[in-house]
């Protein structure tokens, strides 16, 4: 008797998508690559970045069906090397090299021997193999494509590998014709060593996150036709609780699989989806938990704080929530470092923002609320936050007795307004900075009213007017703006008259970001000017400053300037700005 054989999981929990059915959407990666190879002197340096699980990996995979045939791909994963020695380190990359071309692409180079790497390693690697494989390849172009290159700084810190192999490795993309690179860095930019970041000064940067709607309406059912189907609202669950993360989504995919191996449902409702989400959030938790081990003391406290206070119908909270909830549980944390949290939780992605604060992917708060429950939290961080309830205390005390002097002081009225501070990135400086950066294009907002008012209308606040926006020749935008202080807020006709009796308003750190038609933001990654300090603007005085934010996606020619105060959840934004 012949056996049924029963189908096998399609999605792909937890390993790279090597296959091409399983892989879905990145077309604008693959086409920024395409057009960022080729630079008008010499080839470019590409960096793909991007927090762990988001598909870099799984990019670097399908690159050789995605890219012009001269182009000859090779992955190098330096998790899979040994890397303890330099001449070791090099040797290594040639022997993957010399394998690769033989099996990818039927092309033959000569087994790199090992005496050729230990007197000078980089002379090894550059005259001795690379000479083999120009002959060997002819007018194309070696592709080499370094996965987790974090583990250079690693093992350099480890004083396994020497410095200098951040120089010898700039050598080699600066002068070596038929070699290209691209790299695939897992963790966030300003995190860098300064040997390590200036290994990637030369590169050009497209950042990995999460998949676009169309993306990830086709990885969900695509897989599982025609064994069973997908209601639309079933779709609408799964992306609303991933967020579009391709890991999270293939992991639930794999379990809703499992479900219907064992009954068999013709098609998928939200009541599958949501009986399958405390099993993903157990599958997934080692890598929740290091999401979580990779944040601070207070981060951990905002989060702790965020799953207390959000639920299945409560999807979203402000900060002004998650003090409340901190300080029901005797938890004082100075408002500062709330802010700066917060900013850290955007920039890791596990934390969004509209206009109030949610988790990007709902598991995490889960997890959250099952491992990390906050009570358990503040056991374990008591001196940490001990010493938060200190700095908190004094910043209360400082400012009720400035509160009480204010009582018999009039004259001069002032706004203020701290400007959360971006941890400098150091692959990009500003002109007159550390180095000098070509503007290709400025955009002129001056004679328009491209400005917006952030603060209380009774209780003043501060106008904030886009003026110029500069194209710099790394495609990154620096957004030019000024600040006007507004004691007692707008009238219609833009008065800027003080309200009788008010002598001061106090406005939350600010955290602009820009949003594209797609509704895709993209925070700031440096400031320059008065954006790197904090503001104290007499009534009616201005200061400027300016962002610099990461190039848009592929064919986003307008964006809004939106403009928020995390304390309070205010914002404004400034539509219609057209860079084209």
């Amino acid at each position: 008797m012949a056996q049924i054989q029963t189908p096998s999981n399609p999605y792909v929990a937890g390993s790279p998508a090597s296959r091409p059915e399983m892989f879905f959407g990145r077309s604008d990666v693959f086409e920024f690559v395409r057009n960022a190879l080729v630079g008008q002197h010499q080839d470019n340096v590409i960096v793909l970045y991007g927090k762990r699980r988001t598909g870099k990996t799984s990019v670097l995979y399908q690159m050789h069906r995605n890219i012009e045939p001269e182009y000859l791909p090779i992955l190098i994963d330096l998790q899979a090397l040994t890397m303890d020695s330099v001449n070791g380190f090099f040797f290594e990359i040639a022997s993957t090299v010399q394998r690769g071309l033989r099996r990818e692409f039927n092309i033959e180079v000569p087994r790199p021997d090992r005496a050729d790497f230990e007197s000078d390693p980089l002379e090894g690697f550059e005259e001795t193999f690379m000479g083999q494989v120009t002959e060997a390849i002819g007018d194309r172009h070696l592709l080499l494509m370094i996965d987790e290159a974090a583990r250079l700084d690693e093992q350099v810190q480890a004083q396994k590998l020497p410095p200098d192999v951040f120089g010898h490795l700039r050598s080699l993309m600066q002068h070596n014709a038929s070699l290209n690179f691209i790299f695939s860095v897992g963790e966030r930019l300003e995190r860098m060593k300064s040997q390590y970041a200036l290994l990637f000064t030369v590169a050009l940067y497209k950042k990995i996150s999460f998949l676009d709607r169309k993306s990830a309406e086709s990885l969900i059912p695509e897989p599982a036709q025609p064994l069973y189907s997908y209601e639309d609202s079933a779709v609408d669950r799964i992306i609303e609780i991933t967020s579009g993360h391709a890991y999270f989504m293939q992991l639930l995919c794999h379990s809703i699989f499992a479900q219907w191996q064992r009954e068999g449902m013709p098609k998928v409702t939200v009541g599958h989806v949501n009986r399958v989400a405390t099993e993903v959030v157990e599958r997934g938790s080692a890598n929740l938990k290091f999401d979580w081990d990779d944040t601070s003391s207070v981060d951990k406290l905002v989060l702790s704080a965020m799953a207390e206070a959000l639920d299945e119908q409560t999807t979203s909270v402000t900060l002004k929530d998650v003090q409340q909830v901190l300080e029901g549980y005797d938890i004082l944390v100075p408002r500062g470092d709330l802010i700066s949290a917060q900013r850290s939780l955007i920039g890791k992605e596990l934390v969004s923002y509209a206009a109030d604060s949610r988790y990007t992917i709902d598991f995490l708060r889960l997890w959250v609320r099952q491992h990390q429950k906050l009570q358990w939290v503040k056991e374990e961080l008591s001196t940490e936050i001990g010493g938060l309830r200190e700095i908190a205390e004094g910043e209360i005390a400082a400012s009720e007795k400035q509160a009480t002097r204010r009582k018999f002081r009039w004259g001069a009225l002032v706004v203020s307004a701290a400007i959360v501070v971006a941890v400098v990135v150091p692959l990009i400086s500003f002109a007159g900075g550390g180095g000098e950066v070509t503007i290709m294009d400025t955009v002129d907002f001056t004679q328009e009213n491209k400005c917006g008012f952030l603060g209380q209308p009774a209780g003043g606040g501060m106008l904030t007017c886009v003026r110029t926006v500069d194209k710099l020749s790394d495609n990154t935008l620096r957004f030019n703006v000024e600040w006007t202080a507004d004691i007692g807020g707008l009238t219609a006709g833009g008065d800027l008259t003080p309200a009788v009796g008010r002598e001061k308003s106090e406005v939350g750190a600010v955290a602009p970001y820009l949003e594209d038609s797609n509704g895709v933001q993209y925070h700031y990654i440096d400031v320059g000017g008065s954006a790197a300090a904090s503001l104290a603007l007499t009534h009616g005085q201005t200061d400027a400053g300016s962002f610099l934010f990461p190039p848009l996606e592929t064919g986003i020619t307008s964006v809004s300037f939106v403009d928020l105060e995390p304390d309070t959840g205010a914002q404004f934004m400034i539509e219609g700005i057209v860079l084209e």
